[in-house]
Parts: C-alpha cells; structure tokens; sequence
C-alpha cells in the first residue's frame, strides 16, 4: 500500500534549476533539509515512502520531469515527487501517472496535498532547536521560503477568449491550422499543447506547455496587449532557450522573428521582450504553426 518497487534505473540529476522562480527556491529549500535525519524521516513517511531512499531533482524521464525522484539504494525508482506552491496541478498530476508507474505524490500549499508546505513549515520550527548552526540557515531560509510563497498576490485571473477574440485573423488563423494542439481557455493545460487565453477580453496571451521543458510549467511565446491594435510582443532569446535549449523550434522561432518582423530578440536580457508588427507575422502563418508545433511537442 505505501510503495511498490519497481525495475526501473533512476535518472541523472538535474543541475539546471532557474534559481528566478520562487517555486524553484522552495524546491532547493528542501533538498537542503532532507540533509537532516529527523525531517529526511519525516518528510518520506509523511508521504508513504520507503525511509531508505534518497530524494533529488531529476532529469526529463518518460518525457516529464517532476520536481522530485525518489530513488532507493538499489537505484530502482521508488516514486516522484511534485511540489505546487497553490493547490496541486490535477492535469500535470494526470500526465505524470499516465507515463510513470511509479508512485507520484504532491506536496501543495493547500490541503488538498499529500503534504502541505504548512505542515513541513510546522515541522522545520519543531526542529530548530536542535539543527547545527549551517542546518539552522537551512531552515530558516525554508521557512522565509514557504511564508513568501504563501503571501504572493493573487494573480490576476485568466478566462476563456470570447468569440470577439477568436475571431482576430491570426488566433482564427492558427486554431484552424493547429487544431487541437491549440486550446482556447485558462491554465493549467496538459502539456503538449498551446494555451491561448486571456484576462479582459482586449488581449491574449499564447503560452506553451511543452512535455520536456525543464524550466518551468510554461512559457508566453507571443501576446498581445490590445487586440486589432497591429502590434505582437515576443520573448527574449534568452528566456526562449531557458525554457526550451535543446529544442529545434527555439532558433526557428528566433530566426522567423528576424527574417519575418525584421526584429533581433538575441540582444535581449533574459525577462526581455519585444514589439513585433502582426501582419508581417501573419503572411507567413503556415511557417508560424510548424514552428509552434515543434516547439510545444519536441526536445
């Protein structure tokens, strides 16, 4: 009932971690706890998993890449491990125990978690006393951590692109040409597909969710601030390749951009973004949809 072994080879580490994201933060505040027995003990038998195991960040596996592996001294999987800063992610939940057949668990920052960030938060106090000096950091840090994520703004709220919308030459140009790969609603989506949604019906915003990036849930790829003005924006190269760098659709992207709109994103820093005009775009949309494809789908 807790766990089942299976004969699967644990994945590489992954070292790459963008440090910007506060979800990422949290993650690493963890790692660096699991380094005390007490919370590592805890921490594993809170989630119905074997005390023996080590916990790291992997690598893409299977075409996903949970926040956690949970590997056993054999080096068998054990389970996997995904943290959500608000309620647990049911879709990516869902995708991720279609493709693995180990044991996936969540740790969210409301109830409906298999663990809380509250409840590890609850913990770590419990503990300080007796952490050395440097586990102290440690822990403090995770609890600044936990507390900030848990203080963010609420995020302004997306909703699905009414028929108005719809209805622009380039969203009606690329959802006839991207199908079901195009989805028109509000995130989280399953990954594979492109997102287009918006918050107050005079823009849009199109996001991949790409099945192995390993940067993030998803990424804006174009959007634009008030529909039928003639005016895209597009990301820096910089953050193209952060979240996607081994994928062929990046470079196709960047150099559509430049060849098309006449526009150079490689100079760009790296939350950087540039105005591109639509038309210029929409002559070459066949391009355009090949290219979002690959990108959406492919390493």
């Amino acid at each position: 009932m807790i766990w089942e072994r299976h004969e699967s080879p644990s994945p590489d580490p992954f070292v790459q971690e963008h440090v910007g994201a506060i979800e990422n933060r949290v993650n690493l505040g963890m790692l660096a706890l699991l380094n005390v027995t007490e919370f590592r003990f805890w921490f594993l038998e809170r989630l119905g998993l074997p005390l023996s195991s080590v916990v790291y960040p992997p690598q893409n596996w299977k075409g996903v890449r949970p926040d956690f592996v949970v590997v056993l001294p054999s080096g068998d999987v054990a389970g996997w491990i995904e943290v959500e800063l608000g309620p647990p992610d049911h879709a990516q939940l869902e995708t991720y125990r279609g493709r693995l057949v180990e044991r996936v668990v969540c740790i969210a920052g409301t109830d409906a978690g298999d663990l809380t960030l509250s409840e590890i938060a609850v913990k770590v106090r419990r503990i300080q006393a007796v952490l050395s000096d440097q586990q102290a950091i440690s822990a403090r840090m995770l609890l600044e951590l936990i507390e900030a994520s848990a203080n963010r703004p609420e995020p302004q709220s997306y909703t699905t692109p009414d028929d108005n919308l719809r209805r622009e030459p380039l969203i009606a140009s690329l959802a006839e040409r991207l199908s079901d790969r195009l989805i028109f609603g509000v995130p989280p989506v399953p990954r594979g597909k492109i997102l287009l949604t918006t918050i107050t019906q005079k823009g849009w915003s199109m996001r991949l969710y790409s099945p192995v990036s390993q940067a993030g849930r998803s990424l804006g790829v174009m959007w634009n601030q008030a529909a039928g003005g003639g005016e895209l924006r597009v990301p820096s190269q910089a953050r193209l390749h952060q979240y996607l760098p081994n994928n062929s659709g990046t470079q196709m992207f960047v150099d559509f951009i430049a060849r098309t709109a006449g526009v150079d994103v490689s100079p760009l820093p790296d939350s950087g973004h540039a105005p591109i005009p639509e038309q210029q775009v929409l002559e070459h949309i066949d391009e355009l949809a090949d290219i979002l494809s690959t990108m959406a789908l492919y390493a």
